[in-house]
């Protein structure tokens, strides 16, 4: 059994004499999940930024996190509400970012086409799984970048959070 904490979860874990390497039996996941906590819109946004869940847009949506051995990550972001407040069309890209790489796994990019009078609030969802190297800090955040325009999004729980999951490889 390996001791997978903080938080503490026990996997069961065997030696593969054959492949000289241990294999997970079972047990539950290391889970995490951040959501937003400012109820309301993010106004004035540059062509960049990171996706932030405070009013004053210093705390990061994101998870830190250093695997205690080699596993794999589900990691998921969710933006519930993008809004386009001029009439132009212009398009958005977000970009899920795993700082260092991972062994295994690129972050996944979105597009969206929108306009104030045409598709004026989309969602956009991210979720990749990442082959992570154990006892590397890593570090899972959203990217947000425009080719123009006035944009907001909102930051309340349900219209903003995301999740990570960790089990061994």
């Amino acid at each position: 059994m390996a001791d997978a904490g903080p938080p503490a979860v026990l996997w069961h874990m065997r030696r593969n004499a054959a492949l000289a390497k241990w294999e997970f039996m079972g047990g539950p996941s290391i889970t995490y999940r951040q959501e937003g906590e400012n109820a309301a819109y993010i106004n004035n946004l540059t062509t960049s930024w990171s996706i932030t869940v405070d009013a004053a847009q210093t705390k990061l949506l994101r998870w830190v996190f250093t695997p205690p051995m080699d596993v794999w990550a589900k990691v998921s972001f969710h933006v519930g509400l993008i809004g386009k407040l001029d009439a132009n069309y212009h398009y958005w890209q977000n970009t899920l970012v795993c700082t260092p790489a991972a062994a295994v796994g690129t972050g996944p990019v979105a597009y969206k086409t929108q306009h104030l009078q045409v598709m004026q609030y989309e969602p956009c969802y991210l979720h990749q799984i990442f082959g992570l190297t154990g006892g590397t800090a890593y570090t899972f955040t959203m990217t947000m970048g425009t080719s123009g325009g006035t944009w907001q999004y909102h930051q309340g729980p349900p219209q903003l959070h995301m999740t990570g999951e960790a089990w061994p490889r």
